[in-house]
């Protein structure tokens, strides 16, 4: 991963092209395996870190699930609700290059 909060644009933009692409609200377990199957370059993403990097993104929304046959336990799922929302939210993240 990228260094440095600004250095994730990348992935969020690689994040968005699969939620975009999605039918239904996907977990970050499954966002990861769609992000291996795009072959670009290796993110080398967790679940946990792409769920960090959707942590107050615009445009998408998060809910939680329960699974069953587990004690209690809750997954989140995401959504793209609004693309032009995620866009311009991904581009203020952008790191500025030197000109």
């Amino acid at each position: 991963m990228a260094r440095g909060r600004r250095g994730r644009y990348h992935i969020r933009n690689c994040i968005g092209m699969v939620l975009a692409d999605a039918t239904s609200p996907l977990t970050a377990a499954e966002i990861g395996d769609r992000l291996a199957l795009l072959k670009k370059r290796n993110l080398g993403v967790s679940n946990n870190s792409i769920s960090q990097v959707l942590r107050g993104a615009k445009g998408v929304s998060t809910s939680e699930t329960h699974v069953a046959h587990q004690n209690h336990a809750k997954r989140k799922t995401f959504s793209l609700n609004d693309s032009e929302k995620f866009t311009t939210w991904v581009e203020s993240k952008r790191r500025p290059r030197n000109v």
